[in-house]
C-alpha cells in the first residue's frame, strides 16, 4: 500500500531473494499494461539486480485469450533455452485476468514457477483466487467457449501494488463490483448464524466466512473512484499514448536521447496522475475509495477461500457456486466479443457498448434474479434485495444493456440473432454434464428465498444438486427483455413513484426515469450522499430478511464441517453426507461426553455377550458350527483367466471397446465397477495411436482416464525396463489410480509373452495388485499363466509358482480369437522346511493354508550362521546364486558378510549387496541398483538358481522381497529385528513406499504378494538391538492386543466365530502382559551396552571404508578381529554378566511376545484372509494416525540431518509411532 516505484522495487528483492539470483524471470504484459510501463519497470528493476531474463508483450483483451497468442515462438524458444542452461524460470504475470489465466497456463506446461502481479481488481480478487488456469476456445475473434482448455496451477505469490488501480478503467471497476454481485446473490451474508446454517456441510467454511454487507456500505467509495478515473482519464489516456510511443521507438531505431525523453514524460505524466488523487482528493474521498478498494477484494478472497481452503479446491463441486449467473454471462460477453471484432474490421467506434467479463456477469445477475421470480423461486424483499446488490452499482451506468442495443443496431443485429447468438455459447457451457439436460434446455443456476439459498435439482443422480435445469425459453424470455433495456436500473432510497417493486423508500428506478427527473444525471464528488442512503436502506431490509429466514421455524442440524480446519483435504468430498443411517447427523463436539450403546470387541465380526438361558444355547450353537473351528486343506484359487472375442462392433468403435472392456474384465472382489481407466501403450506408434483413441472414448463415455506409454528400449536394458515399470505406476498413482482401477495394456503388432509380462507385472505393483485387460491383436493365443520375461529376461511373472499365491494381475485378455479360459494348476509349495534339532525353534505359522517356516536359532550367534549356511546349500544346491542384502547398520555388526563369507565358504558364491537404511529409502531406486539388477541378470543367463537372502529389518525384507518377485528368484528372510520377525515376515505382502525427495508421501503402495521359503532368525542378533526396535515391536504388540483381545478364550471363539480356521493359531495376549519385567531388562541391557554395540558399528564403517578404499590385507583382517572381539564383549555382557532371573526375563519376553503376536498374525492369514484385504485389515488398527506421523516426522528427520541438528532422541521407528496412535 506503499508508493509506486518502492513496491517494485520490494517485488524485484523478493523474487531474487526467494528463487535465487540466477533465476530467468519472464515478465509478461499485456499492452495496455506495457504502455502504462507496468511490464517494464519490474523487468528493468530484475535486471538491476542481475536477473535478466526475458519481455514479453501480448494481446489484450477476452478474445485474445487462446493459445496461439501466447505460446509465440520467442517465447518458447527463451524458456527452453534458460532450461537447457540449468537456469530457474520464473513466470511474471503482470496485468488483468486474461494475463494471468494464459501466462499461468505457460508456466503450468513448461513447469515454471509462477508469480501473479495484478494490475485490476478483478485479477486481484477473482483470478488469483482460483488455481484455474485456462486458454478460451476462440474462432476467427469469436469465443466458441470460454476456460475449456486449462489446468490446475498454484503461483508462489501474489503481490500487488495498490498504486497501480488509479489507473484503472471505470469497466474494470464496474466488473469487479459485477463479480461481487454475484458472490453477494449466491453467498448471502455466510458469516451471520444463518450463514452458518446455509453452509454448514461446507468444510472449514467458518475459517474465512465473509459478511457482504461490508461491500454494501463501500458504494460511497466506488462512486467516488469512478468520479476519479472519469475525471482523469483524459491523462491516463496521454500516459498510454506516451507509452505506445515509447514501445515504437524502441522498436524503430530511435536514439538514446529520444527514448529517455519519452521515458520521463511518461513517468512525469504518471506522478502528475497519482498527485491527482494524493492531493487533489478530499481526505474523506481518498478514505472512502481505500475503504472500497479494500474491503471488496477482503470479503470477495474470504468468499473464495471459503470454499477452496478445504472443501473444493478444484472447483468442481460445491465451489460450483461461483458459476452463478456465469451461463448468461459467459454467453452474452463471448456473442458481443465477436460484434467488438466486426465493428472494429468496419470502423465503429464501440467503446461506450465495451464490457468486460464482471460486468456480462453483474447484468446475468439481474437476469438470473429475473428468471428465479418468474419460476416462483424470488419474490418480494428477496427479489428486491437480490436485484438491489447490482443495481446499487448502477447510477454510471455500468451495467445498462443500452449501449449494447445501439452497437447491435448500428450493425443490423436483431434481438432474435443476439438471442440466438448468446444461447448457442450457452449451449456450449462448460457445466453442461453436471445434472440431466433435455434439448431446449441448459444447465444453470437460480436463487430461491433471498441471497444465500439456491434452487436444488429435482435430479437424484444430479452431481450438484445446486445446478438446475432451465428452459432456453426462460433464458430467451430474459435476454430480450435485456435487449429492450427492461434492466437498466438503480436503486434509490427517494419517494420517486414507480410502477416496480418498492419496499419502504427503496425502488429500483429505470435508468432513464433516473436522467430525465434530474436526479443523478450529473455526479460529482459533491452530490447528495444517495449511494449512503440506499446502502444504509438495503442493509436493513437484509437483516429483517435473515431475522425472518431464522424464525420461520425450518430447522438445519449444524454439522462439523463448517467449524473445523483442517490440514489436509481430499480433493473428492461428495455432496451429500455418505452415511446410510437414518439417525440425525452428530453435532459439533464440544467437549462434553455423550453416551453411547456399549458394543462387544470387533462387533462387525462378532455375536453379542449371551445374557440369557436362550442366548446362552444360541452361542454353544455357533461355537459348534462356526468356521473359528474348521480346518481346511486349501484356500487359495487356482489361477484362470478368460479370454474374450472382441466383437465387431468393438472392432469398430473405440467407444463400444470401453464398454465391452468395462463389462467384460472381471472387477476386484467388493467393488460394483471400475472407478478409472489406466491405459498403457507398447512402445509401438500403433498401440500408442490406439491408445490416445482409446482415452478419448473413455472420456466421452464419462470414465476417468489416464494414459501412459511403455519406452523404447534396447534388449539388453535392465535398469530401463525397471525404472519404466515404476515410473509409469508411481504416475498411476499419483493420478488417482485405487484398488478399483482397470489397467488397461495396448499391445503392438508382435503381442508375444514380452509384453504380457509388461502388463501382469505392472499389474501387479499398485495396491499390490490392479486389475488388468490386456489387449492382443495377435493371430497365436499366448497363455498369461505361462513363464512370462520381460526382453531383458530379467523380470518375470508365473502364475504357477506357489510364491504368487495363485495371483494373477492380467484378469482378462481381449483379441480376435475365439473365446476361451487359461487356467493351470499351481506348482507344489515345497518351502525350506529344517529337520529340527535342539538349538532351534520353530513357530507354526501359514498363509493361504501354506506352511511358512518360521524358525528362532536359540544357540551361539556363529553356530547359527553356518547352520543357515549348511540349509541353504542342501536346499537350493551347491550351483545357487546367493545374493545377500543388508542395510549399513546391519553391514557395520557384521549380520550380511557373516552370512555371505559363511555360503562362500560352501562353494556357493554370489553376489553382496548393501543399501541405505531407513523408511524414507524403501523405494524402488534405493534398491534395483543397476549393479545389482546385472549381477541377478548374469546369474540368470549362466542358468543359477538366484535365492535373495535379506538380512536385516522390515524395510529390507519388504524391498528385497520385491526384488526377488519381479526377477522370479527365491527368497529367504534372515530378520535381525523383532519387528521383521514377528510383523513384517509374517505376511506375504512385500511393497516399496511412494517416496519424492525424501518426503513418504504413501506407505507400500507398489507391492505385491510373495512368500519366503523360509524365515530364520538368529536369536543373539536381539542383543544388538535398539531400545526404538524394541519399542516398535512393543506397539505393534499391542496394536494387536488392543484389536484382538484374548481371541483363546470363549468369548474370543465369540468374537471371531466366522474366522476360518482361526482356533489353530488363537492367541492370548495376556501372556504378553506378564512379560513387561523382561522388557523392562532387555531395555535396560541395550541401554547399558549402548556404547559396546556403537564402537562394534563405528568399527565395521571403518571396516567397510578400509575394504574400498584399498587398505591391506593386514589391515582388514585386523578390524574384523576387533569387531568380534567387540561383538563377543557384548554377548558376554548378557550371557555372563546379567542374573540368571534377568535373562530368563529377557528370553520369555522375546519368546512370547513373538510367539504370540505369529500366532495373531496366522489367524486370519492362515485360511480367512490371506491377501490381507478383508478381515485381516483389523490388523490396520492405529494405522492411520499411526502411518501418518511416521511419515511426516521422517520428513523431519530429513531436514534436520540436513541443517545438522541432532534428533537421536526424537527418532520413532514404525511400530512406535503405531503405538502412539494406539493410545490416540
Amino acid at each position: 500500500e506503499g508508493r509506486y516505484r518502492a513496491g517494485v522495487d520490494r517485488l524485484a528483492g523478493l523474487l531474487k531473494g526467494h528463487f535465487g539470483a540466477s533465476h530467468f524471470p519472464v515478465v509478461a504484459v499485456g499492452e495496455t499494461g506495457d504502455a502504462l510501463g507496468y511490464g517494464s519497470d519490474i523487468h528493468a528493476a530484475l535486471a538491476s539486480e542481475n536477473c535478466m531474463g526475458y519481455y514479453f508483450v501480448h494481446s489484450s483483451g477476452e478474445s485474445y485469450k487462446r493459445a496461439d497468442a501466447y505460446g509465440k515462438p520467442e517465447l518458447l524458444a527463451a524458456i527452453a533455452k534458460a532450461k537447457r542452461a540449468g537456469r530457474r524460470v520464473v513466470v511474471v504475470a503482470v496485468g488483468g485476468g486474461v494475463n494471468g489465466n494464459a501466462m499461468g497456463m505457460i508456466a503450468a506446461l513448461t513447469g515454471s514457477d509462477f508469480v501473479e502481479v495484478p494490475t485490476t481488481l478483478m485479477h486481484y480478487n477473482d483470478a488469483t483466487t482460483s488455481a484455474k488456469k485456462a486458454f478460451s476456445l476462440v474462432v476467427n475473434g469469436q469465443i466458441l467457449s470460454k476456460n475449456i482448455l486449462g489446468t490446475f496451477y498454484l503461483p508462489q505469490l501474489v503481490f500487488c501494488i495498490s498504486e497501480v488501480f488509479l489507473s484503472l478503467s471505470s469497466c474494470s471497476v464496474h466488473a469487479a463490483v459485477g463479480e461481487a454481485a454475484k458472490t453477494m446473490s449466491m453467498l448471502g451474508k455466510a458469516s451471520s448464524a444463518q450463514g452458518h446454517l446455509d453452509f454448514h456441510n461446507i468444510l472449514g467454511a467458518s475459517e474465512f466466512a465473509s459478511d457482504f454487507t461490508r461491500v454494501i456500505h463501500t458504494a460511497p467509495g466506488f462512486e467516488e473512484l469512478i468520479l476519479f478515473l472519469q475525471e482523469t482519464l483524459k491523462l491516463k489516456d496521454a500516459v498510454i499514448a506516451t507509452g505506445r510511443a515509447l514501445r515504437d521507438a524502441r522498436g524503430g531505431g530511435a536514439t538514446a536521447i529520444e527514448i529517455a525523453a519519452l521515458e520521463q514524460q511518461r513517468q512525469s505524466l504518471l506522478e502528475k496522475l497519482r498527485r491527482e488523487f494524493h492531493q487533489e482528493l478530499s481526505e474523506e474521498a481518498r478514505h472512502q475509495v481505500m475503504e472500497f478498494l479494500t474491503v471488496i477484494n477482503e470479503e470477495v478472497i474470504r468468499a473464495k477461500a471459503m470454499f477452496l481452503a478445504y472443501s473444493d479446491p478444484f472447483e468442481k463441486y460445491r465451489a460450483l457456486l461461483f458459476e452463478y449467473a456465469h451461463t448468461l454471462g459467459h454467453g452474452v460477453e463471448a456473442f458481443m466479443n465477436g460484434l467488438y471484432q466486426h465493428a472494429g474490421a468496419a470502423g465503429i467506434d464501440y467503446s461506450e457498448a465495451f464490457r468486460l467479463h464482471g460486468q456480462c456477469v453483474g447484468m446475468a445477475v439481474t437476469w438470473a434474479g429475473e428468471m428465479s421470480r418468474e419460476l416462483g423461486h424470488l419474490e418480494g424483499s428477496g427479489y428486491l434485495v437480490h436485484q438491489s446488490l447490482v443495481y446499487l452499482f448502477n447510477r454510471f451506468g455500468g451495467f445498462d444493456f443500452l449501449p449494447l442495443r445501439k452497437l447491435c443496431d448500428e450493425l443490423d443485429v436483431s434481438k432474435e440473432e443476439f438471442c440466438e447468438g448468446v444461447l448457442r455459447v450457452v449451449r456450449r457451457d462448460n457445466k453442461r454434464g453436471y445434472c440431466r439436460c433435455a434439448d431446449g434446455s441448459s444447465v444453470d443456476q437460480l436463487v430461491r428465498d433471498r441471497p444465500g439459498c439456491l434452487v436444488r435439482s429435482a435430479d437424484p443422480s444430479a452431481e450438484l444438486r445446486y445446478l438446475v435445469e432451465v428452459s432456453e425459453d426462460s433464458q430467451r424470455r430474459v435476454l430480450e427483455k435485456a435487449f429492450d433495456g427492461e434492466y437498466d436500473r438503480v436503486l434509490m432510497c427517494s419517494p420517486i413513484p414507480s410502477h416496480v417493486d418498492a419496499a419502504g423508500t427503496l425502488s429500483l428506478i429505470h435508468r432513464g426515469d433516473m436522467l430525465s427527473c434530474g436526479s443523478g444525471a450529473h455526479l460529482t464528488h459533491d452530490s447528495p450522499p444517495c449511494a449512503a442512503q440506499s446502502a444504509n436502506a438495503l442493509d436493513a431490509l437484509i437483516c429483517s430478511l435473515y431475522e425472518a429466514t431464522n424464525a420461520d421455524g425450518r430447522k438445519v442440524r449444524v454439522r462439523t464441517a463448517d467449524l473445523s480446519t483442517p490440514d489436509f483435504t481430499s480433493a473428492d468430498l461428495s455432496e451429500e453426507s455418505s452415511s446410510t443411517s437414518s439417525s440425525p447427523p452428530t453435532p459439533p463436539d464440544h467437549g462434553v461426553p455423550t453416551r453411547r450403546p456399549k458394543a462387544a470387541w470387533c462387533s462387525t465380526f462378532s455375536k453379542q455377550l449371551p445374557r440369557s438361558g436362550e442366548e446362552q444355547a444360541s452361542s454353544e450353537s455357533v461355537l459348534r458350527e462356526s468356521a473359528f473351528l474348521q480346518r481346511p486343506d486349501a484356500v487359495l484359487e487356482e489361477p484362470s483367466i478368460p479370454y474374450f472375442h472382441l466383437s465387431e462392433s468393438s472392432e469398430t468403435s473405440s467407444c463400444m471397446l470401453v464398454r465391452e472392456l468395462l463389462q467384460k474384465t472381471p472387477l476386484p472382489k467388493g467393488a460394483d465397477a471400475f472407478s478409472s481407466l489406466h491405459i498403457v501403450s507398447a512402445a509401438e506408434a500403433t498401440a500408442a495411436s490406439e491408445a490416445r483413441i482409446l482415452f478419448q472414448s473413455a472420456q466421452d463415455v464419462g470414465k476417468k482416464a489416464s494414459l501412459y506409454s511403455w519406452p523404447a528400449l534396447r534388449q539388453d536394458d535392465l535398469d530401463g525396463e525397471y525404472e519404466a515399470f515404476f515410473g509409469i505406476t508411481s504416475d498411476m498413482i499419483l493420478n488417482g489410480a485405487d484398488r478399483a482401477s482397470l489397467l488397461v495394456f495396448i499391445a503392438g503388432g508382435a503381442d508375444g509373452g514380452e509384453q504380457v509380462a509388461i502388463a501382469a507385472i505392472l499389474g501387479m505393483l499398485p495396491f499390490r495388485g490392479v486389475q488388468v485387460a490386456f489387449l492382443s491383436r495377435g493371430r497365436e493365443y499366448i497363455d498369461p499363466l505361462g513363464m512370462l520375461q520381460t526382453a531383458s529376461g530379467l523380470f518375470e511373472y508365473n502364475a504357477e509358482q506357489p510364491e504368487r499365491m495363485g495371483r494373477r494381475p492380467v484378469a482378462a485378455v481381449f483379441g480376435p480369437l475365439p473365446d476361451r479360459v487359461f487356467s493351470r494348476p499351481m506348482a507344489p509349495w515345497l518351502p525350506l522346511k529344517p529337520e529340527p534339532i535342539a538349538e532351534e525353534k520353530p513357530a507354526p505359522f501359514k498363509i493361504g493354508a501354506m506352511e511358512l517356516p518360521m524358525v528362532t536359532y536359540e544357540g551361539r550367534y556363529r553356530a547359527g550362521v553356518d547352520r543357515l549356511a549348511g540349509l541353504l546349500k542342501g536346499h537350493f544346491g551347491a550351483s545357487h546364486f546367493p545374493v545377500v542384502a543388508v542395510g549399513e547398520t546391519g553391514d557395520a555388526l557384521g549380520y550380511g558378510s557373516d552370512i555371505h563369507a559363511a555360503l562362500a565358504s560352501e562353494n556357493c558364491m554370489g553376489y553382496y549387496f548393501v543399501h541405505s537404511s531407513g523408511e524414507s529409502y524403501k523405494r524402488a531406486d534405493a534398491y534395483g541398483k543397476p549393479e545389482l539388477l546385472a549381477a541377478i541378470a548374469k546369474a540368470k543367463r549362466a542358468g543359477r538358481r538366484v535365492v535373495v537372502v535379506a538380512v536385516g529389518g522390515g524395510v529390507n525384507g519388504n524391498a528385497m522381497g520385491m526384488i526377488a518377485a519381479l526377477t522370479g528368484s527365491d527368497f529367504v528372510e534372515v530378520p535381525t529385528t523383532l519387528m521383521h520377525y514377528n510383523d513384517a515376515t509374517t505376511s506375504a505382502k512385500k511393497a516399496f513406499s511412494l517416496v519424492v525427495n525424501g518426503q513418504i508421501l504413501s506407505k507400500n503402495i507398489l507391492g505385491t504378494f510373495y512368500l519366503p521359503q523360509l524365515v530364520f532368525c538368529i536369536s543373539e542378533v536381539f542383543l544388538s538391538l535398539s531400545s526404538c526396535s524394541v519399542h516398535a515391536a512393543v506397539g505393534e504388540a499391542a496394536k494387536t492386543m488392543s484389536m484382538l483381545g484374548k481371541a483363546s478364550s470363549a468369548q474370543g471363539h465369540l468374537d471371531f466365530h466366522n474366522i476360518l480356521g482361526a482356533s489353530e493359531f488363537a492367541s492370548d495376549f495376556t501372556r504378553v502382559i506378564h512379560t513387561a519385567p523382561g522388557f523392562e531388562e532387555l531395555i535396560l541391557f541395550l541401554q547399558e551396552t549402548l556404547k559396546l554395540k556403537d564402537a562394534v558399528i563405528a568399527t565395521g564403517r571403518a571396516l567397510r571404508d578400509a575394504r574400498g578404499g584399498g587398505a591391506t590385507a593386514i589391515e582388514i583382517a585386523a578390524l574384523e578381529q576387533q569387531r568380534q572381539s567387540l561383538l563377543e564383549k557384548l554377548r558376554r555382557e548378557f550371557h555372563q554378566e546379567l542374573s540368571e532371573e534377568a535373562r530368563h526375563q529377557v528370553m520369555e519376553f522375546l519368546t512370547v511376545i513373538n510367539e504370540e503376536v505369529i500366532r495373531a498374525k496366522a489367524m486370519f492369514l492362515a485360511y480367512s484372509d490371506p491377501f490381507e484385504k478383508y478381515r485381516a485389515l483389523l490388523f490396520e488398527y492405529a494405522h492411520t494416525l499411526g502411518h501418518g506421523v511416521e511419515a511426516f516426522m521422517n520428513g523431519l528427520y530429513q531436514h534436520a540431518g540436513a541443517a545438522g541438528i541432532d534428533y537421536s532422541e526424537a527418532f520413532r521407528l514404525h511400530g512406535q509411532c503405531v503405538g502412539m496412535a494406539v493410545t490416540w
